[in-house]
């Protein structure tokens, strides 16, 4: 997959602007998700929302919901596949200096967590393995 281009459209002003969003970023119809097989990624696609479990699609809403907070701004994303040329829209929130939510980007990457107990607790670390190619 190729990003062909990216356009502005402002912050998340205020509790409407906020509400449209995160119904922006979660409608099962529009939303597009990367998948990818980790144990071979040359099986990835890229799937509509509404084509996982319901369970699944209300795990997605909350978790897309409780990242997206007011004075983000919103970044539209261009992108085309490789294989079938297919083009599509992503929106991604952004703060002043991280990217904080793209429906693509969330789904190509590849967590592997570890978890250490030490003194009576849980600590750990978390490495992120990008499956991006650089051009």
């Amino acid at each position: 997959m190729e990003l062909i281009s990216w356009d502005y459209h402002g912050t998340i002003a205020d509790d409407n602007d906020l509400k449209e969003t995160v119904e922006l970023l979660t409608h099962p119809d529009s939303v597009r998700l990367f998948q990818i097989d980790i144990t071979d990624p040359s099986f990835a696609s890229v799937v509509l929302l509404s084509s996982v479990p319901p369970d699944d699609q209300n795990d997605f809403y909350e978790a897309v919901e409780e990242l997206t907070e007011l004075g983000q701004h919103k970044v539209k994303l261009n992108w085309r596949t490789v294989g079938s040329g297919l083009e599509f829209t992503t929106v991604a929130l952004v703060d002043e200096d991280n990217m904080v939510w793209d429906s693509v980007i969330g789904g190509v990457i590849v967590e592997e967590e570890e978890i250490s107990p030490a003194a009576g607790g849980n600590s750990g670390s978390v490495i992120i393995k990008w499956l991006w190619e650089q051009r």
